[in-house]
């Protein structure tokens, strides 16, 4: 990175399997390079090396498994993707495993890279609800609001700075979508029964980015990225919840989502209530000017199309 990476290098892809670790997989393989991609089931083997990576089976909670992993691929750089997310999340405990990952996962990857770089996965919408546009010098704020997230935003923080104590690079994406995960096909299939409304009239503002944007994003990290430096990974524009859902809706032949108040959406989904009434205007003017990165996809609206077959 930053000159240092040569152009063909080995990549560790940890979390493989994931929404962003299939296209990732296959945008490195694309670039040239060398790919060793990590699952927790030995069932999922056959689908990493059908992409054309090795696969190597890892519990990143164990030390001993990861070490035993990253020794077999030497690697020269790390991709670090790992979470263990319900397809919906919708209570804050639904993020504990995450944030355990978050936490030791990658700080056992960390103990065992030895002089691999290190690219690793963060969120962009933890900055917190602000009618101001967020850059990477804005910090995760050390106290939430509501207290609920506060679990996940202690454990991204950690996450962070141990990532960029190590030298490593952070990449902030934003919401996940993509005609290939499983996420956008439950979504789709929730909204054609009209059970995926729009909450609290949908004036929320998120930042989202198609997988394969994200994906392209981290094979432009390894060639560009500086050592300890953050970069938001984002559409170019923000909708409003209600126009991204509008648009996901058009795309796979669903009617227009049907609104209901917070306080409703709150007992059966309560973190999802909050997020989903969040406002997050985040830039990616950094990741375009230092990695020479933009999205296909510039907002929602063009990336929703390509769901239209899910």
């Amino acid at each position: 990175m930053d000159g240092a990476a040569p152009l063909v290098v080995n990549v560790f892809v940890a979390g493989a399997t994931g929404a962003i670790g299939v296209p990732t997989v296959k945008a490195l393989i694309a670039a040239g390079h060398e790919v060793t991609g990590t699952t927790r089931a030995e069932s999922k083997r056959a689908a990493i090396e059908s992409l054309g990576a090795r696969t190597v089976v890892m519990d990143a909670l164990v030390p001993d498994s990861v070490m035993r992993a990253v020794e077999r691929a030497s690697p020269d750089v790390i991709v670090e993707l790992l979470t263990r997310l319900p397809d919906v999340p919708m209570r804050a405990s639904d993020l504990e495993a995450t944030n355990l990952l978050r936490t030791q996962g990658t700080a056992n990857l960390i103990a065992t890279k030895g002089r691999a770089h290190l690219v690793a996965e963060s969120i962009a919408f933890f900055y917190g609800s602000s009618p101001q546009i967020f850059t990477e010098n804005d910090e995760i704020p050390e106290n939430m609001s509501p207290p609920m997230v506060q679990p996940a935003a202690t454990a991204l923080r950690a996450h962070e700075d141990i990532v960029r104590a190590a030298g490593g690079v952070v990449l902030r994406f934003g919401l996940f979508y993509g005609p290939d995960t499983r996420s956008s096909r439950i979504m789709a299939r929730r909204m054609r029964r009209r059970i995926g409304p729009v909450i609290a009239g949908g004036r929320g503002v998120l930042p989202w980015v198609h997988v394969e944007d994200a994906a392209t994003a981290v094979v432009a990290a390894l060639r560009r990225a500086k050592p300890g430096e953050v970069y938001n990974v984002v559409d170019d524009e923000a909708l409003t919840t209600r126009q991204t859902l509008d648009a996901f809706a058009e795309a796979v032949g669903a009617p227009r989502p049907w609104s209901v108040p917070k306080m409703m959406a709150r007992l059966t989904a309560p973190y999802l209530a909050e997020l989903m009434t969040w406002e997050v205007r985040v830039s990616n003017e950094k990741a375009k000017r230092e990695l020479d990165w933009s999205p296909i996809y510039a907002t929602v609206r063009e990336g929703a199309r390509t769901l239209s077959g899910i």
